[in-house]
């Protein structure tokens, strides 16, 4: 294994190429609760070999090549967020850390898309084109821990489905390199009748069929306006109803997430937020759109309105609750 690792460091530089203990120990787990309790107890395995830290697709590709003629196994590793052990490495093997490859590449505001490099981790590329007043909205729980190319290696879902869609439906092309070392690229075509996606076999294939170094992402306008609303019920059904209702009336809903009582004790205590009532069950809606601020709110009253069979549930839209969903 030493004689990859020398390698490694000539071809692609001693700056790129890590075989430290903090460095191999940062790498070894994501946030798989197994792997951390095995490293708790003493049973993870042995380390990964080396770890490298391409800043290009070209670089991506010849670490490939040279693990391949030296028969060692590569695993990607984004931001190791994932909970189910997709960048645990087996012992011996090189993970190619995409961290370094973080920049935006491009932001077509006639189209709008955006091209990021696959390491670029999610809130620096919200913030970036977040300044040129756009969103991808996706936000997926693991955001601030996720990167761009591992959203979609995962087929990643977004807490804004609701109004933007999944990775899937927000993705318009890729760059990976395969297995041979061989860079696919999968050109963002709006729409194409001849034969199946190849975007599709990328889209979860969690590493296993090329290393994703670059994504082509759809763009949205921010909002004008964003507006936040509880509303309790006192049953499950209640809290249902008015999700299916929201729907179906095409009120502009990103987000809506059910709380029971449990949930909101937890809120109440780890926030300093008084929301004045009791319920046994309770539902959280955050609206999102493009609309002006008085139509995201009536549409707020609308939603708590929509439940039929319970017509005195209450709005309750504070400040501090608006400020909180929003924050989330």
């Amino acid at each position: 294994m030493s004689e990859i690792g020398s390698t490694l460091k000539r071809e692609l530089g001693a700056d790129r190429v890590f075989d430290d203990d903090e460095t191999l120990a940062a790498h070894r787990v994501d946030y798989w609760i197994l792997a951390h309790l095995r490293r708790r107890q003493g049973r993870l395995g042995p380390p990964p070999a080396r770890v490298v830290k391409p800043r290009s697709t070209a670089e991506v590709a010849q670490t490939i090549q040279l693990a391949q003629r030296h028969g060692t196994a590569v695993v990607p590793f984004g931001g190791g967020s994932g909970v189910v052990g997709g960048a645990v490495p087996p012992g011996g093997t090189i993970v190619l850390d995409t961290r370094a490859m973080n920049r935006l590449l491009e932001l077509n505001e006639q189209s709008l898309y955006a091209r990021a490099e696959a390491g670029m981790m999610g809130p620096a590329y919200e913030a970036e084109i977040g300044a040129k007043g756009y969103t991808t909205g996706h936000y997926p729980q693991s955001i601030a821990l996720s990167t761009v190319g591992g959203w979609v290696a995962t087929r990643a879902a977004g807490q804004f489905s609701t109004r933007y869609g999944n990775i899937e439906d927000l993705c318009l092309g890729l760059e990976a390199v395969r297995a041979s070392g061989e860079v696919v690229r999968i050109a963002s075509f709006p729409r194409t009748s001849i034969g199946p996606s190849l975007r599709e076999l990328f889209l979860g294939s969690e590493g296993t069929l090329g290393v994703i170094t670059e994504v082509t992402v759809r763009l949205h306008p921010r909002p004008e306006a964003v507006s936040a609303a509880v509303c309790a019920f006192d049953s499950i059904r209640g809290a249902v109803d008015t999700v299916i209702a929201t729907i179906q009336l095409g009120i502009p809903v990103a987000r809506i997430e059910l709380l029971d009582d449990r949930h909101l004790d937890a809120i109440i205590l780890q926030d300093p937020f008084k929301m004045g009532y009791e319920s046994t069950k309770a539902i959280a809606m955050k609206l999102k759109g493009e609309t002006p601020p008085a139509s995201v709110d009536s549409g707020a009253v609308m939603v708590t309105r929509a439940d039929l069979e319970k017509p005195d549930v209450i709005p309750l839209l504070y400040p501090d609750i608006q400020r909180y969903l929003t924050a989330k």
